[in-house]
């Protein structure tokens, strides 16, 4: 009897390492975690049913860097759980690429599921093949392509990128769809798209500079043949119909996933998100107990101390207002290290900031990203336009201060907003974009025009997205390659007994 029930289509998508049901800077439960898609899976799954995971898996989590650091050479995690899950499909994300390439091509080798991305080459030859094709019982065949944001070559380091060539995500999808299309080889075609949206998907306008960062809008408008797009990247929840298009978006760390159903009978599709408030599957964590214990254990010990000043973040909003203790130090480190005029940080999403105690707990609750330090030249011009980026983030609203729509929507970035040390400036968040910065000092003096300085900033703003362009027109000194939280352990392990500079060099007022 052919089977025609409708054809499920279940979709993760950045999850960073996240398996277990809790957070790792204090063991809180949280509703996410892998192995709670696990419970939602026994429910959910129907012999038609095609499970799909769409990049950066592998990175993110204290687990996977633990995993990377102490267990290298075996099997990763991540990889065991997609076996044991039992995936159709997986796509590869940027932050795939962020441990280099062993460790990328033991997931890619050790994974049972089929590979999807089609637009990474490695020494000439393509990772996979250019589509995938799933046959149903009831004689339905859906293609699926896959494709990772090309901006890899632009945010990874060099060592790990060495033999790799990505080509443009939206080319590749176009050109693969086309072929499907013009050979009738597929009644749908199934986009796996690890990038997000460029414009609102109501008005259609640009919500961010359209670099080629993320060409979803663009696929969806200009591939007749596309049916479903199924994105990531942005980490934002998406569940609608956009060009005649289904498209959806997760959001991330094992909180959600998407749903797709296609009538076969109608062939109507209907897409949604499913939050992920289900019972953890504690048989299936079974197989992480050892490796999580051995975390817990390395988590907890103490790298250094801090008494002469609280560096533990209470309010992240208020410690942006008015700029923490940890933004100093962490400023420090970089200066010490890097032996530059100015340094520039962001304090992330949930950073818990440190103990008195310090713990590696700390480190990796509080930097959570696999950033390097770059360092830049930088005049006053442009040193006036990166504060006026970074002073845009703040805005008035009912007489009060507040974080600009521009920084909330499409998608909240506070890791958009940068604070330097070195000098001394004033922003006025009443004040229009681009006239915010009412007062900069170096050294309590005006900056002359022709003055130079060296700039310590993240590998991931020198890139220049997201509104920093102007950086590509700044020399770049040095690329240092070195990870910030092997600059922040280097550094505690040395003194030991940390002395924090807080600098009040940055005032917000309205």
């Amino acid at each position: 009897m052919v089977n025609m029930d409708n054809i499920k289509i279940i979709v993760t998508s950045d999850i960073h390492g996240n398996i277990f049901d809790h957070q790792y800077s204090d063991n809180k439960k949280i509703n996410s975690g892998i192995s709670k898609i696990a419970t939602m899976l026994n429910k959910e799954r129907t012999k038609n049913t095609v499970l799909i995971d769409n990049g950066d898996l592998i990175q993110g989590s204290p687990l996977t860097l633990f995993h990377d650091l102490e267990y290298k050479n075996t099997v990763s995690p991540m990889s065991t759980c997609l076996n044991l899950l039992q995936y159709d499909f997986y796509n590869l994300g940027n932050h795939d690429f962020n441990f280099g390439k062993d460790t990328l091509f033991n997931h890619i080798n050790t994974v049972n599921a089929q590979l999807l991305t089609t637009n990474v080459l490695f020494e000439n030859n393509y990772l996979s093949k250019d589509y995938q094709i799933k046959v149903f019982d009831n004689g339905i065949k859906i293609a699926f392509i896959g494709a990772v944001t090309n901006f890899v070559e632009k945010w990874e380091k060099v060592e790990n990128l060495e033999g790799f060539k990505i080509n443009d995500a939206f080319e590749s999808m176009k050109k693969s769809c086309d072929y499907i299309k013009a050979n009738n080889l597929a009644d749908y075609i199934v986009g796996v798209y690890h990038g997000g949206f460029e414009t609102d998907l109501v008005n259609h306008n640009l919500t961010e500079s359209d670099t080629g960062e993320n060409q979803g809008s663009k696929m969806c408008r200009e591939i007749d043949n596309l049916d479903i797009l199924l994105t990531g990247h942005q980490h934002r929840s998406i569940a609608t119909t956009y060009c005649n298009t289904v498209v959806t978006q997760t959001a991330c760390n094992a909180s959600e996933v998407a749903i797709i159903e296609i009538n076969p009978c109608t062939k109507k599709i209907e897409c949604k998100l499913v939050k992920m408030d289900y019972e953890t599957d504690v048989q299936f964590l079974n197989n992480f107990n050892d490796i999580e214990s051995k975390l817990q254990e390395f988590l907890d010990v103490t790298l250094g101390s801090c008494s002469n000043i609280d560096l533990s973040v209470k309010n992240e909003f208020d410690a942006r207002l008015n700029k923490h203790p940890l933004v100093s130090f962490l400023n420090q480190v970089i200066i010490d290290y890097a032996k530059v005029d100015l340094s520039s940080v962001s304090l992330f999403d949930k950073a818990t900031g440190f103990n008195a105690d310090i713990t590696m707990r700390d480190l990796v609750s509080t930097y959570v990203y696999p950033n390097t330090v770059v360092i830049k030249e930088i005049n006053k011009k442009y040193l006036m336009l990166y504060l006026e980026k970074c002073a845009s983030y703040f805005s008035v609203k009912n007489d009060k201060i507040v974080i600009s729509d521009e920084f909330i929507y499409p998608k909240l970035q506070n890791y958009n907003y940068d604070m330097v040390d070195g000098i001394e400036y004033t922003i006025n968040a009443s004040n229009p974009k681009g006239q915010k910065i009412v007062d900069l000092t170096y050294q309590g003096k005006p900056i002359d025009d022709d003055k130079v300085f060296t700039l310590a900033l993240s590998n991931y703003r020198a890139t220049a997205i997201s509104g920093f362009e102007f950086f590509n027109d700044c020399k770049t000194i040095i690329d240092t390659q070195k990870d910030m939280v092997e600059l922040l352990q280097e550094y505690i392990l040395l003194h030991k007994q940390i002395i924090v500079e807080h600098h009040d060099n940055i005032k917000v007022i309205k």
